[in-house]
């Protein structure tokens, strides 16, 4: 039985009268409470993208990047896509918090050696929890420097798979003292849905950029 299941039938035995102690009543609470807000972010996710104009794609998946930030309570959310012939990341977007360095600037096409230790996991289409940077492993000593170099203790990421092949990932990153990062289901399956939205709306820029394209090239001649 998953969590939403276990905490779903103790609100029923308690509606049919089972006592359940006060600090649990109060957790289960909580917990149905942000379940119920991640549903909702979640809809308003997919709901954005729906008819989307191209030119508009990158600007949603920021702003959603930064409602998913601010709802799990952590210092960045990167979304990128993965190229797996070269094993090399390409990174889309990033938010945020206020006092975190930003890394879009340096995680450039020209810093490709920096990330492929990572992106060589990605690959695997599985996710990815490193909750110590610093007891990263010899063959990531790229990663491991920059991430530590920028203020990064922990990570934790998803894959984005797209026809049965990694295509992307969504990470999060905290930078403060190394340890388990506080996610359960239902941040992972807000992730996950998110990744896949973010990378069928890319797909589907693209091909409308290419028929633009292609129109344009048509009316010239």
């Amino acid at each position: 039985m998953d969590g939403e299941s276990a905490d779903a039938e103790e609100l029923r035995r308690h509606d049919a009268g089972e006592q359940i102690g006060h600090e649990r009543w109060a957790a289960l609470i909580a917990a149905a409470q942000r379940r119920a807000c991640l549903d909702r972010l979640l809809a308003d996710v997919c709901r954005r993208f729906i008819n989307l104009p191209p030119a508009q794609v990158d600007a949603a998946i920021a702003h959603s990047l930064s409602a998913i930030g601010e709802l799990l309570v952590v210092d960045r959310v990167c979304f990128g896509l993965l190229d797996l012939a070269n094993r090399r990341l390409a990174y889309r977007c990033e938010w945020c918090r206020r006092d975190s360095p930003p890394l879009l600037d340096l995680l450039s096409d020209d810093n490709a050696e920096r990330s492929r230790w990572l992106a060589s996991r990605f690959s695997r289409a599985e996710p990815l929890f490193i909750p110590d940077v610093a007891a990263l492993p010899a063959e990531a000593e790229p990663e491991r420097s920059f991430w530590l170099g920028s203020g990064i203790r922990s990570l934790f990421s998803v894959p984005i798979v797209y026809h049965g092949q990694a295509a992307g990932f969504i990470g999060i990153t905290y930078e403060d003292s190394p340890g388990p990062l506080a996610l359960n289901e239902d941040d992972l399956r807000l992730l996950y849905a998110a990744g896949d939205v973010f990378v069928q709306a890319l797909r589907a820029q693209q091909v409308a950029l290419a028929l633009a394209d292609q129109e344009a090239r048509l009316q010239a001649f």
